[in-house]
């Protein structure tokens, strides 16, 4: 059923016949779920005067705020048969009723003409399911006399089976999954449950004649995916809120017809009760519920609107503000690359001329710390080594003087040493200490100093 929010809120009051006792719920249904409002039992209905239970049940409407409410009436299981039909998907619509009304005679024992009925259409796939209530007539006519010498207004009659079918729709928004429920009472009880492959299953049973488990294992049967019966607060979810008097397992049948009654777009919509003798309750009390709920609704409308306009006019201008930071961005990028350019070529001129002041103070120190007996041939010099060739008296001693200098490190010949008459001819490789600052030393003795010569 599609879920429309106007049509989950009501107030209605249900009647269920238990026995020698009618069941009363009160039931408010709104948006944020559906609360009992009241439950009480009027005993011994069938005894005792009709004005003196009829007075107790008007009590117990005045007593939650309702001097008038017409009620639905659940009639007993017993004495109302529950039909499921599958006619052609052709047959819907208006031929719907024509259908129904050619096939009631076969779906009861009782005379022709003595039977009340009323249907609903289900749907399906393929075909069109339609539930069918039926009732004798003396027996509908009887409660209706009864409650209308007690002054109980009735708007329908019906079966529990119904209120049943839209109560699992209506709580949990949903189609419900497959489920059984059993309802007892005294030595009878009745088996409420649908599957997949079954719309419906209902059936009132006697314990005396029929056992529980055996009943429970043929109506299982009958909807295959159901093993074991579930329990009224898993299957159909519990009020928000009910008195104390009021026991959702054992005042269901009440509390779904109270339900069908303030909602019954979700049920079966099976009225026994003939139309001649229906009672409309008052939607004056509603009225300013309904208008409360419209503002809401508008409201509620304007706002939901108002955000997705907001939220696309602040992406709109989110997006410009993107664009505008992305130019500035890579316009900072391109000013950092030519930044950094710029500080490459200057760090690179700069090298250049420490390099020059460099190799000069490197000459300098190596000519103080060389003998005057030392002649240099050659003299290479590089960003990190230098390497020198040359004539000397004595050559090894060259190594400790040059790593002395404090500008370079790692002295080694590269070559073996040569020797022509009184001199020997070396090459020494040595590494360029990293920033090294020539230190000032003495002038060297007149015989310490060194020559360099082409």
């Amino acid at each position: 059923m599609f879920w429309n929010p106007l049509l989950t809120l009501g107030s209605g009051v249900g009647i269920e016949i238990r026995g020698e006792d009618l069941s009363v719920a009160l039931v408010r249904s709104r948006w944020k779920g559906v609360t009992v409002a009241g439950h009480t039992l009027l005993r011994d209905f069938r005894r005792r005067p009709a004005a003196e239970w009829g007075e107790e049940y008007h009590a117990f409407l005045r007593s939650h705020g309702f001097r008038e409410l017409a009620a639905t009436l659940a009639l007993p299981r017993s004495e109302v048969m529950v039909r499921l039909l599958s006619l052609p998907a052709v047959a819907a619509g208006a031929d719907l009723a024509s259908a129904v009304r050619f096939q009631i005679d076969s779906l009861h024992p009782y005379g022709e003409d003595n039977v009340y009925y009323s249907f609903s259409p289900l749907g399906g796939s393929g075909t069109a399911e339609v539930a069918v209530v039926l009732a004798p007539r003396p027996g509908v006519d009887g409660y209706a006399d009864l409650f209308e010498e007690a002054g109980v207004k009735l708007r329908a009659m019906t079966v529990a089976a119904a209120g049943y079918y839209g109560a699992s729709r209506l709580i949990r928004r949903r189609p419900p999954e497959p489920f059984l429920l059993v309802d007892r009472y005294d030595s009878t009880f009745e088996l409420y449950g649908e599957s997949e492959t079954r719309p419906f299953f209902s059936a009132a049973f006697d314990s005396r004649v029929m056992p529980l488990e055996k009943a429970v294992a043929a109506a299982a049967a009958e909807l295959r995916s159901v093993e074991q019966p579930a329990s009224v607060e898993q299957t159909l979810g519990s009020p928000l809120q009910a008195p104390e008097e009021f026991h959702l397992s054992r005042d269901a049948s009440a509390f779904v017809t109270a339900l069908a009654a303030a909602c019954p777009r979700w049920g079966w919509r099976a009225n026994l009760l003939p139309p001649a003798r229906r009672s409309s309750s008052s939607r004056w009390p509603l009225a300013a519920t309904a208008a409360a709920a419209v503002a809401v609704a508008a409201v509620a409308l304007s706002l939901w609107v108002r955000g997705p306009v907001q939220d696309a006019r602040y992406a709109r201008e989110l997006a410009r503000q993107i664009k505008l930071l992305e130019a500035v961005e890579r316009e900072t990028r391109g000013l950092e690359r030519q930044a950094q350019k710029a500080r490459a070529r200057r760090e690179q001129l700069e090298a250049f001329r420490r390099r020059a002041e460099s190799d000069v103070a490197l000459v300098t120190e190596i000519s103080r710390r060389l003998p005057k007996s030392v002649w240099l041939n050659s003299m290479e010099i590089t960003e990190d080594s230098v390497q020198l060739g040359g004539q000397a008296e004595a050559a090894a001693p060259l190594l400790g003087l040059l790593d002395s200098s404090g500008v370079l490190t790692g002295s080694s010949f590269a070559g073996s040493i040569t020797r022509n008459e009184n001199r020997e001819g070396f090459r020494i490789r040595a590494a360029r200490r990293a920033q090294a600052v020539p230190r000032p030393v003495s002038p060297p003795a007149p015989h310490a100093g060194g020559h360099t010569g082409n």
